[in-house]
């Protein structure tokens, strides 16, 4: 069964770091799908697991607002997750796109792909700044929910145009 289309953004940065770069794409998002996007702020891992238990299934693409380190994991407010701790199976056919610094790298998103089902992804391989994601978030967003391109397409084009702009080095994955 397809999922329905729907988007489900997560800040997990702490609040008073004051980087709600979560709330901005989804203000953004809103514009253009204003019943087809939620927004959830989360402290702990014990918050997203539950989240993701219940609602996981519910949502055709999830982003990630959050902290991240190559050694493969991201961060929430308090604590953090590695791949191995998601609900098994929670994004199953999904998208799920992620803002959080290295989490392209060593093997994360392929054990996180084992581990939940997910479709494809997008994630930075190296640091990235609050608005360079945010940046280059709303222009793959753009592409991909207000044009209807592909997710690929979509990732190739905002690539193409703010690569040489911005820190991060944002990387596309899709696994059949």
């Amino acid at each position: 069964m397809a999922r329905p289309r729907r988007m489900l953004v997560l800040e997990c940065i702490p609040q008073n770091q004051g980087k709600d770069e979560g709330l901005v794409l989804y203000h953004f998002l809103r514009m253009r799908m204003p019943r087809s996007v939620d927004y959830f702020v989360l402290k702990g891992k014990k918050d997203l697991i539950r989240l993701l238990e219940r609602k996981g299934q519910d949502y055709s693409m999830v982003h990630f607002s959050s902290h991240g380190r190559k050694e493969g994991y991201f961060s929430l407010a308090k604590g953090f997750l590695t791949p191995a701790e998601f609900p098994e199976g929670c994004f199953r056919g999904a998208e799920v796109t992620f803002s959080s610094c290295e989490v392209g790298r060593s093997g994360f998103m392929d054990e996180l792909h084992a581990r939940t089902g997910m479709r494809m992804a997008v994630a930075p391989m190296n640091d990235v700044v609050f608005i360079d994601a945010a940046m280059f978030y709303i222009h793959y967003y753009y592409f991909r929910c207000h044009k209807r391109y592909s997710a690929l397409n979509s990732f190739n084009r905002t690539d193409g145009r703010l690569r040489d702009k911005m820190k991060g080095g944002f990387r596309f994955f899709e696994w059949r």
